[in-house]
């Protein structure tokens, strides 16, 4: 790590791309905090999350840093915005260091306003401390545009060693599936990410005796606002009471989690930067840590969702850009094009009423452009010919998240192979309890229902879509179409009915 005397030697703005639950934090505040006593310099640190300015905010009162200050990048955008700003004291007073703690925020984490506490951060005369474990595009910006030189460029990586394996799944409803799993079957703490408010409440509601749930406090759904204030479980002391945490990726940043038996991540962001952080939530347990115990191993399992092309097409931003392209390389252009359309909206482009003119979001125009370049790289960068002489195009999304978070590829693999052998394994247990026995409609209701249960999606299930299943999973067993005759009432009545045998017996 960085010591105190290399922090005293430091010139310029530096640059601190380090993994999550690298002790970025712990090094402001126990070193760069030190060093700035004598002779007496300040610091103001931001973040991105309530959470995290709360977390953070606690350590300074707990360890009396009276020359820190801590605040948030949506404080200084309001002040700005509102033109507010002699309100407030960070605007009134010199800081020496302004240390910009998740600092993806400027990318990731893009609003209208987002840019103001950027240009302001920028024009201050303090020197800059940019933190953040996946903010690889303002980082790449603020050494071409000379804000930081190379040589304050720190990396440090994650570490995935307490990872015990990687699984990448395909479908929505998977999530469902690998939850109810886990939940029957194991006694761990589950901890699910999902993009979509609705889906989060759907599973929370399913598993409410036994869940948390967590989203933005500034989410306009008014339910989940009611459950995130109402519910009685919480997030302390660097654990959750409940078997089950359910959030958005607003946990993304600001919570850290250590818990023995945080056991699995589950996760569906399409975000890789977004994705890393939720993934780092869970801290391993060090003997450093008040947790520790010693000979106990603390390790973790992901579940990570694969995007198609489809969804992938849902976000592209190719029209934006090119929209943005025009106003930024020819803006007489873009007022040809698009000045006269009264409807015509692009949420990067807004009109300065201060300069009197229209201004582009830089941020945003940043962010649109490496969204595209990342899509590019998911779906279209020429990877091989196959055996047609056709392109291959694409590497997908699960080789570009394994490479951009740098996962151990040997601890990858594929959940559609685990799942169908589980569920495989549970309908041939089902099978082998009723072979040789009658199956009348009642009882084939219910086998058809199992081979749904495990995998067999088919608009109809006749004994022939059953068989031909069967037949796909490479299981020995057949069902076969019978009927009996019975004396009932004084005639013969014909009794149809299904019974499986096990073609190794037979």
């Amino acid at each position: 790590m960085i010591s105190e005397q290399e922090i005293k030697n430091w010139k310029g703005n530096i640059i601190l791309d380090a993994g999550t639950g690298t002790a970025k934090t712990s090094l402001i505040l126990d070193k760069l905090a030190h060093v700035c006593l004598d002779p007496f310099k300040t610091i103001l640190i931001l973040s991105s999350r309530d959470a995290l300015t709360k977390e953070i905010r606690k350590k300074v009162d707990d360890e009396i840093l009276f020359n820190v200050t801590v605040n948030s990048y949506q404080h200084i955008e309001s002040c700005i915005k509102n033109k507010v700003t002699d309100l407030s004291p960070v605007f009134a007073n010199k800081y020496d260091y302004i240390v910009l703690d998740e600092c993806q925020h400027f990318t990731e984490g893009i609003s209208k306003y987002t840019d103001l506490s950027f240009k302001w951060i920028m024009q201050h005369s303090a020197q800059k401390v940019f933190m953040s474990a996946t903010a690889k595009t303002l980082f790449r910006h603020l050494i071409e545009e000379k804000h930081v030189s190379l040589d304050n460029y720190y990396y440090i990586p994650k570490s995935y060693d307490y990872v015990y394996d990687i699984y990448f799944f395909n479908k929505k409803t998977d999530i469902e599936y690998i939850v109810d799993d886990l939940m029957q079957n194991t006694n761990d703490k589950i901890i699910v990410f999902i993009n979509s408010l609705d889906a989060c409440k759907k599973l929370y509601f399913k598993y409410k005796d036994d869940a948390v749930f967590y989203c933005s406090k500034f989410s306009k759904d008014k339910e989940a606002i009611d459950i995130l204030n109402s519910q009685s479980c919480k997030i302390e002391n660097e654990t959750f009471t409940t078997r089950l945490l359910i959030s958005t990726s607003a946990l993304d940043v600001g919570i850290t989690l250590k818990d023995y038996s945080i056991k699995y991540i589950v996760a569906s962001i399409f975000n890789h930067n977004q994705l890393a952080q939720c993934l780092g939530r869970k801290r391993k347990i060090t003997k450093s840590d008040k947790q520790y115990i010693e000979g106990l191993n603390d390790t973790c399992t992901y579940y990570i969702r694969k995007f198609n092309r489809r969804e992938m097409n849902l976000i592209d931003k190719s029209k934006d850009l090119k929209e943005m392209d025009l106003f930024q390389y020819d803006h007489n252009q873009y007022v040809i094009k698009y000045g006269s359309n009264r409807e015509h909206i692009n949420k990067y482009i807004f009109y300065d009423f201060d300069k009197k003119k229209w201004e582009l979001n830089e941020l945003g125009y940043m962010t649109a452009k490496q969204l595209q370049m990342d899509l590019f790289e998911m779906k279209e960068k020429v990877i091989g010919i196959d055996r047609n002489k056709n392109e291959i195009k694409g590497i997908g999304y699960k080789r570009f998240v394994v490479d951009k978070l740098k996962l151990p590829v040997e601890k990858v693999k594929e959940y559609e192979v685990i799942k169908q052998e589980t569920q495989e394994q549970t309908l041939e247990q089902y099978l082998e309890s009723v072979v040789g026995e009658r199956l009348l409609k009642e009882q084939q209701a219910k086998l058809k229902e199992v081979f749904k249960k495990n995998g067999l999606n088919a608009r109809t299930l006749g004994i022939n879509t059953l068989n031909g299943n069967l037949k796909d999973r490479k299981l020995p067993y057949n069902i076969l179409s019978k009927r009996s005759d019975k004396w009932l009432d004084g005639k013969t009545v014909t009794v149809r009915y299904w019974e499986i045998v096990n073609n190794i017996e037979h």
